[in-house]
This record gives C-alpha cells, sequence and structure tokens, in this order.
C-alpha cells in the first residue's frame, strides 16, 4: 500500500490508495466527514479551477483507516 509515493496528499495518491484499499469515494468521505462534491474535487488534477486541496489531518485519518481495513482484512 502506498510503497514510495509522492509524500502525502496527492491527487493521484489519494486515487491510488482508493484503489488499493478497495475504499469507494463514498466510504472514504463518510470517513472523513465530506460532502461527495468536495471529496470529488480532491481527485481533480490541481491545474484545474476546481481542483481542493485536503487537509493534512483528513489524509491521516483516511490512511489510517485504510490501514485498519486492511489489518481487519488480512487477520
Amino acid at each position: 500500500m502506498l510503497l514510495n509515493p509522492e509524500l502525502g496528499y496527492t491527487p493521484s495518491n489519494l486515487r491510488r490508495l482508493l484503489a488499493e484499499s478497495n475504499l469507494t469515494q463514498k466510504e472514504a468521505r463518510q470517513v472523513i466527514g465530506k460532502e461527495r462534491n468536495t471529496f470529488s474535487r480532491y481527485l481533480y488534477d490541481p491545474s484545474n479551477k476546481n481542483h481542493v486541496s485536503m487537509s493534512y489531518v483528513h489524509w491521516v485519518e483516511l490512511v489510517a483507516y485504510a490501514q485498519q481495513k486492511a489489518l481487519k482484512k488480512g487477520g
């Protein structure tokens, strides 16, 4: 999971985290308490004028959730 990615949140890291953790956007946005429109803007390329950056706190929360989910699945 996310071995040697760009550090921290980037739209590509978020897409990769979702894919590798089998998280849906709905599940992920519920974890961090965001609405669908806001969450989808996290996935936009930074050059897109509608892009919004995810806060570090939410990124850490989401990564921790994905890790817990992986541990439960593996054990």
